[in-house]
């Protein structure tokens, strides 16, 4: 949207766009136009945490993130299964531990219309 008054313009939507701008003519200038292509690219999301850092081996532990932006799905991934023997269960949504140790996870937040994938680092899963 173009506001009249100010000639903002304010682009709400991932795309290019075209700026069509013209002046009438007065007593000093002639009428004029100018266009402006602006590009306005998918943002990058915010860090993306794993937040389930300890279990108990033998239970399934459900599998939690904090941060991203967006409506895009978050899926997890046994980056490692360590001493613990970890593997994806549950759909993937819980890493469940064969004996005590330690795994790695990672988080992805995918894509969506508006902003870009983000991962987090590979984060130590603690079983006892």
């Amino acid at each position: 949207t173009v506001n009249s008054g100010t000639g903002v313009v304010t682009l709400a939507t991932v795309g290019v766009f075209t700026v069509l701008a013209s002046s009438a003519a007065t007593e000093t200038f002639t009428a004029g136009t100018a266009t402006q292509t602006i590009t306005v690219n998918k943002g990058t999301q915010a860090t993306l945490t794993l937040t389930s850092t300890s279990g108990t081996h033998g239970t399934p532990l459900t599998l939690t993130d904090s941060g991203g932006r967006g409506t895009g799905a978050v899926t997890f991934v046994v980056t490692s299964a360590g001493t613990a023997g970890a593997t994806l269960t549950g759909g993937g949504t819980t890493v469940s531990a064969a004996t005590t140790g330690t795994c790695t996870v990672t988080a992805t937040k995918a894509a969506d219309a508006d902003y870009t994938a983000v991962s987090s680092t590979a984060t130590t899963v603690t079983f006892a």
